[in-house]
Order: C-alpha cells, then sequence, then structure tokens
C-alpha cells in the first residue's frame, strides 16, 4: 500500500510539472511579448514610447530574463499563490 501511494505521489507531481512546462511553453510561443505589442500599438496611434521606461517594466515583468529563469520565477511564484502581475493597468 505504502509503494502504490509512493508511486501516486511521484507520477502526480511528474504529471504537474509537465503541465506546467507545457504552460510556460505555450505563453512563450507568440513572437515578441505583451510589452513588444503594446508599444507597437502605442506607437501606430502616433503615442512616442520612452524606451528607458519599456526597458524599465521589461526588468519589472522579468522579461529580460531567460526563459529558464522566467519559469523558475514563474513557478516559485505560483506556488506561493502569486499568479502574475496585471498587464492591464501598464500605462507607457
Amino acid at each position: 500500500m505504502g509503494k502504490f501511494l509512493i508511486n501516486r505521489l511521484l507520477q502526480m507531481f511528474f504529471t504537474l510539472w509537465v503541465i506546467s512546462v507545457v504552460s510556460f511553453v505555450a505563453i512563450q510561443l507568440p513572437p515578441g511579448d505583451f510589452l513588444e505589442r503594446k508599444i507597437e500599438q502605442l506607437e501606430q496611434r502616433g503615442t512616442a514610447v520612452n524606451k528607458e521606461m519599456a526597458d524599465r517594466l521589461r526588468r519589472y515583468y522579468g522579461l529580460d530574463r531567460t526563459y529558464p529563469e522566467q519559469y523558475l520565477m514563474w513557478i516559485f511564484r505560483f506556488v506561493q499563490g502569486d499568479f502574475g502581475r496585471s498587464f492591464l493597468q501598464l500605462n507607457l
């Protein structure tokens, strides 16, 4: 019975890890990132975008880090109940 429970727990953690990797990769698949799309939208409207502010936001959201670093930050925050920072209130 103990071996069965340990085996099931290991399967559960492996499955959760695979799901997290697939979810993270799916988020990263579209070209560019949200910040680049937001800057393009603003420039199309004729609004000048401050590159210093864009770089600061890129650091704030962790978009300047490598994908493995972003994944680890994402997982550690998710486990702590932090599901990310909202892009909806982003003002440049």
